[in-house]
């Protein structure tokens, strides 16, 4: 009778421990976010854009190819091994993409592209991001730009236009229209054009080593680190701007001389 009482408890025990274990292994299943939605499992904190605008002369169209890296401080909130982006169709990402924390240093990301109409990648990790830590996401990109052509009735050149609101289309972003983030950007482009951004220009620097098969001079334009935006909130403007005055501005007898401008 006292050896029937004494495997009572420990049944008991036995029991306890398995609903812990099977509770332990439920709660460590990483978290999945909805592409289509903005991202819950981790909070975009920063983002990086080196980019390049350089001609290209096997077009007949006036042509720009678009190249560059986005580097995305993301500080996780919900364990997860699986990101998704917001890009464009005409936007190709590269295998090449990197996970990097300061823990392990960069591993490599593999993206998967979603079928034609589905306007985002997946980011397979390769670990399982933990609660509370930063790392950084590293792609390279590219895409074709088609520009503005300058004529007799124009007095400017665009080379690359990325409106606001339109960011996805020309590199990869969290869907999170909502969260607010510093963007720091360095775009390369001939020397005639000016670039304009989200923040003031700190510098222009002459770039010995121009990008291949290009001529000209060319010349690299750091941005400060903008004020915390929405992803909606970027523009980046460049093209060969001039300043113009009343006399070079089409307008009509009544209408008010304008100051100078772009």
């Amino acid at each position: 009778m006292s050896s029937r009482c004494s495997k009572g408890p420990l049944l008991l025990l036995g029991l306890v421990c398995l609903w812990a274990a099977l509770g332990g292994l439920v709660s460590a299943t990483p978290a999945v976010d909805d592409p289509s939605k903005a991202p819950q499992t981790v909070l975009p904190t920063e983002y990086a854009l080196d980019l390049q605008v350089v001609n290209d002369p096997q077009q007949q169209e006036p042509t720009y190819n678009l190249t560059g890296r986005v580097s995305i401080t993301v500080t996780c909130r919900t364990p997860t091994d699986r990101l998704h982006l917001s890009v464009g169709d005409l936007v190709h990402v590269g295998d090449d993409a990197v996970l990097t924390s300061t823990l392990t240093g960069d591993e490599t990301m593999k993206v998967v592209r979603y079928p034609a109409g589905k306007h985002w990648i997946s980011l397979q990790l390769p670990k399982t991001l933990k609660a509370d830590h930063s790392y950084q996401l590293k792609l390279n990109f590219s895409r074709p730009v088609i520009t503005e052509v300058q004529n007799k009735d124009r007095l400017y050149h665009v080379a690359l236009l990325v409106p606001p609101g339109q960011a996805a289309h020309y590199f990869p972003v969290f869907n999170a229209s909502d969260y607010k983030a510093p963007f720091e950007v360095n775009v390369t482009h001939l020397q005639k054009y000016t670039s304009l951004g989200a923040a003031k220009a700190r510098q222009v620097i002459k770039v010995l080593e121009r990008p291949k098969n290009t001529t000209g001079d060319w010349v690299l334009t750091a941005f400060d680190k903008s004020q915390p935006i929405t992803i909606r909130q970027l523009a980046i403007l460049v093209g060969d701007f001039k300043l113009v005055n009343e006399s070079t501005i089409p307008r009509s007898p009544n209408s008010r001389a304008p100051q100078t401008g772009f």
